[in-house]
């Protein structure tokens, strides 16, 4: 049988029984193997996939499909790419090929051009568009065989089809690239991509979603059983779709990946978690990667987009499909067309128009290109993913505006968020940015103990001793401090505790009943208190093993360890993590998120363990960090809905020396669009010199955990509304430092026990630096204090940071004043601790565009920019069908180095799909008088020279 042939080839390979030479490790993995190639060349072996998905037909009508990991060289990738689909190879002959065609790729001396001895089809003409992408030694197309349903001689009006889908999404302003037997109906993959730059993301929003303005944002249509039309998607069975069409979402620095990639990015076994992602992130390379919200978009797409572009047939909008089909989620009766919103045109005000652009709605088109419709809806779910739940991706009703995407109040959309691999990669942070994160503990510690935190970890399923769910009400709070209230004394945390003796030498518990066996199991969490200790400290540990009535714990985690002095055996109490989160009180949540915080180690030492080890993931420190303690440290960070950015000497600003200076953005993606449109349109009417100002805002400590997190706004009345309600801003640093709990007579800082007990800045205290339209005319009041009521008049652009005496030895100075100087309206230049504020030039790119929804990069293109680029290389003459020429010129960003003019120009072989075929009678016809004195039809065969037979022929 072919199947168990295979398996005893794959089997003599794992057992090495070929020996081939620089081939080694060969395993099993889901529907093929994996191999290692070692040579003295490469620093270290490349691991190589393969794929054999039609096994019944081995060894005679099989191909492989095969790619190397992220890290390979780039040659050992190209000649990976040049081997193509081998076809009709035992395993053994495939390896030895493979291994080949290789040798020669790790030789310094040698590139591409080793496989021309193994590649029959690289020296092909270039007419054929898809041998260089897919150079394989067999005529079938890339990533399948026919199937029984593809159509066997794709018509014209098929193929026409096909350009005009593709040409309808090239029009709209993207770009297309494409694999495989498209026009010839085989398995294929349509790419469609368009450069970040054109979608108006701010800076900052970019820098939070690490997101480049050179990056591509791409959509891949996998298309498994030939392309698929519109109306075809339609008209399959529901569950069916996953047949036929699959889609992922990702960023690269070209438009187009390679043929590897796209493989990669399809393959089950090669999907990356958030850690993996988040590495591949960095590497700035031109490998496709997955972007921040990769994996809830992927799954958007497959699960959704063809039921809710049923809804849009129907005339809804995009909103109102996406409302319909979670009505029908849990009602399966419910009459979605009765809904007179769905139907309602739906507005997107500050988005560029390719963002907001909407094929569906578009009624003048006889059909509708499918590719289109899926790019334009990843948009809608890119651009604006802060207004969408991440799980179950239902728009956002609350007011609260952030730069990052979240999730709904739903407690199952948390859990998933957190635990499943929607979040962000908290280990990424530590190691990038530990003052950020440093920072973000802080403020949720103090948030904690000072009674303000509102907003708890529900719905994870965190377990954790009742001993230290300390109850912390809401603290009565003055203008220059707060004073704290004891906390409610509760019984119920003392109640199931355990009594045992505890050996601090040995970390040893026993327990007097020797007859019965240990409560405790190996990997627990407990609480252990020594009430006959002075202070009767209490410490966390980890059961290591159980014996009997005897169990040995980990290293303690928590107060300092007594002396030597300390009785061998002494009493204790012991609290076993089995208490629910979700049961407590909000004032006991308040105590449990505090004690939690409390037993995190440093950020310092979280990122010393975190560089130490060959995959970066806090839960392995299994002795030192409790799951419930990740669990908040995790939500601390994931919640964050802001960037913040700890800035160098060239963004400092002058005269805060003694503060930590971080880069601080709040308020959704468009917010800074909207901002810079309130900015243009007053400057216009009140034909101001100077636009904008910049003025202090101070807030006390514990209030800075949700301003983060929901941006500034006057919900409450904290300090009194004496000029008006508005956000509250003054000139002058002394003014508002009184409001930050840091005023003098108060000794500047919060008490020592409201800041976390492991931070390494100690922070005592913050305050913001913001810009302001500059019209104090229409303020609520600009004396003594500016009340602004108008919210998008204000984008916060730096936040400092007042830390301990310790942490300031390690501080960078920034005395030195900036390079470039923002010029200041003289009559409200805002003041410091002792002279006026200098502040650089912050080089906002988004203030340099054109309003976002002004221009649309719809047919015509921005020109590009080619004289240095023909000078490095000669490129033959393109032939576009499309109507595109390099004289129609729509620049999409005035003034902007992010123009569009370094954009990636189009391959060729891309271009190709878009021209029709011509029909025989209109091929050109050569007139001239023949160059030869050749007849044709007068050439004599036999008249040939003819090589001697050879001795060793037999005769016929």
């Amino acid at each position: 049988m072919p199947r168990k042939q295979f398996k005893a080839d794959l089997d003599d390979a794992i057992k090495g029984k070929h020996s081939l030479e620089h081939i080694a490790n060969c395993c099993v993995h889901e529907d093929g193997f994996t191999f290692t190639f070692a040579h003295p060349a490469l620093e270290s072996p490349v691991t190589i996939t393969v794929s054999v998905p039609e096994q019944s037909d081995y060894p005679t009508a099989h191909y492989y499909t095969l790619f190397c990991d992220d890290n390979a060289p780039k040659d050992v990738a190209d000649i990976v790419d040049k081997l193509g689909q081998p076809t009709s190879m035992t395993i053994n002959q495939f390896l030895s090929h493979v291994s080949d065609a290789l040798s020669g790729s790790s030789n310094a001396e040698s590139d591409a051009e080793s496989l021309q001895d193994h590649d029959s089809d690289d020296d092909s003409d270039d007419e054929d568009i898809y041998r260089q992408d897919f150079d394989t030694v067999s005529p079938t197309p890339a990533f399948a065989m026919p199937t029984k349903t593809t159509r066997a001689n794709p018509s014209s009006q098929f193929s026409s089809r096909i350009r005009s889908d593709l040409r309808s999404a090239k029009d709209a302003g993207f770009k297309i690239a494409y694999f495989g037997g498209l026009l010839d109906n085989y398995s294929c993959v349509v790419s469609v991509s368009i450069s970040a730059r054109k979608l108006g993301i701010s800076q900052e929003a970019m820098q939070a979603w690490r997101i480049e303005p050179s990056d591509y944002i791409i959509l891949l249509l996998q298309y498994k059983e030939g392309y698929k039309t519109k109306e075809e998607l339609l008209a399959l069975a529901a569950g069916s779709v996953p047949t036929y069409l699959e889609m992922r979402v990702g960023a690269s620095k070209t438009y187009k990946p390679t043929q590897g990639q796209v493989i990669n990015a399809f393959s089950v076994a090669k999907k990356k978690t958030a850690h993996d992602s988040s590495s591949v992130q960095d590497s700035g390379s031109e490998k496709l990667r997955d972007i921040f919200i990769s994996k809830p978009l992927n799954d958007l797409l497959c699960d959704r987009l063809v039921f809710l572009v049923r809804y849009r047939d129907a005339g809804m909008s995009w909103q109102g499909a996406e409302d319909s089909y979670m009505m029908r989620q849990t009602d399966h009766d419910a009459d979605v067309c009765a809904v007179a919103q769905h139907f309602e045109k739906e507005e997107a005000p500050g988005y560029p128009a390719v963002v907001t652009a909407d094929h569906l709605d578009d009624h003048s088109c006889k059909t509708h290109s499918f590719p289109l419709a899926a790019m334009q809806f990843t948009l809608r779910h890119f651009v604006r993913c802060t207004e969408f739940c991440l799980v179950c991706h239902k728009k956002l009703s609350t007011t609260v505006e952030a730069l990052k995407p979240y999730v709904c109040n739903e407690p199952l959309c948390l859990y998933q968020y957190m635990t499943l691999g929607f979040g962000p990669s908290i280990e990424h942070e530590i190691m990038h940015q530990d003052k950020v994160v440093d920072l973000l503990l802080s403020f949720c510690y103090s948030s904690a103990s000072l009674g303000r935190l509102k907003t708890f970890p529900t719905g994870l399923s965190l377990s954790l001793p009742r001993s230290i769910a300390l109850p912390v009400k809401e603290q009565v709070r003055h203008l220059y401090g707060t004073i704290a209230q004891p906390p409610e004394p509760s019984l119920s945390r003392l109640e199931g505790r355990l009594q045992a003796r505890f050996d601090m030498t040995k970390l040893e518990i026993l327990f007097d009943d020797t007859n019965s066996n240990c409560p405790l199991r190996k990997g627990d969490w407990i609480a252990i208190e020594l009430p006959d200790e002075p202070g009767s400290p209490s410490f966390h540990c980890r059961i290591q093993d159980t014996l009997g009535p005897s169990a040995t714990t980990g290293p303690l985690v928590g107060q300092v360890t007594p002396d030597s002095k300390t009785a061998k055996w002494c009493t204790a109490f012991i609290d076993k993590y089995n208490t629910n989160f979700d049961d407590l009180q909000d004032a006991e949540k308040r105590g449990a998120v505090q004690n939690l915080l409390a037993l995190l180690p440093s950020v310092r030492k979280m990122k010393t363990y975190l560089l130490e080890q060959s995959t970066p993931d806090l839960s392995r420190w299994v002795d030192t960090i409790s799951p419930a303690a990740l669990a908040i440290l995790r939500w601390t960070l994931a919640s964050n809905r802001s960037c913040i950015v700890e800035v160098d000497h060239r963004q400092a600003v002058h005269g805060m020396s003694g503060y930590v200076q971080f880069r601080f953005a709040m308020g959704a993606p468009d917010k800074e669009a909207r901002f810079l449109k309130a900015v243009k349109e007053t400057a216009a009417r009140l034909k101001s010199k100077y636009p904008t100002f910049y003025a202090w805002h101070g807030s006390m400590l514990q209030n800075w955990h949700s301003i983060i997190r929901e941006g500034l706004h006057f919900n409450e009345t904290l300090n009194g509304r004496a000029y008006g309600n508005g956000v509250y801003h003054s000139p002058h640093y002394n003014t508002s430092l009184g409001y930050s709990g840091m005023h003098p007579s108060y000794q500047g800082s919060v008490p020592g026990p409201y800041m976390w007990p492991n931070s390494d800045l100690q922070i005592s205290g913050a305050i913001a630096f913001n810009e302001i339209v500059n019209a104090p005319e229409e303020f609520v009041s600009k004396t003594p204090h500016y009340v602004i009521s108008q919210l998008d008049w204000v984008q916060t652009r730096y936040l400092f940071v007042k830390c301990g005496a310790s942490a300031n030895d390690e501080l960078p100075k920034f005395d030195q004043l900036p390079e470039h100087k923002l010029e200041q309206d003289p009559a409200r230049i805002p003041t410091g601790e002792q002279s006026q504020i200098v502040i650089p030039t912050l080089r906002i790119k988004a203030a340099k565009r054109k309003l976002a929804n002004t221009k649309s990069p719809g047919p015509k293109k921005t020109k590009k920019v080619r004289g240095l680029l023909n000078k490095i290389t000669k490129s033959p003459p393109v032939i576009d069908l499309t109507g595109e020429t390099e004289d129609e010129i729509q620049p999409v960003y005035d003034g902007s180095e992010l123009s569009d003019s370094l954009s990636v120009a189009t391959d060729d072989e891309d271009l190709e799909i878009f021209k029709e075929l011509q029909p025989p009678q209109q091929l050109a016809v050569r007139t001239g008088p023949p160059q030869t004195d050749f007849v044709p039809g007068s050439l004599d065969h036999d008249q040939l020279p003819k090589l001697p037979t050879p001795s060793y022929a037999n005769p016929k």
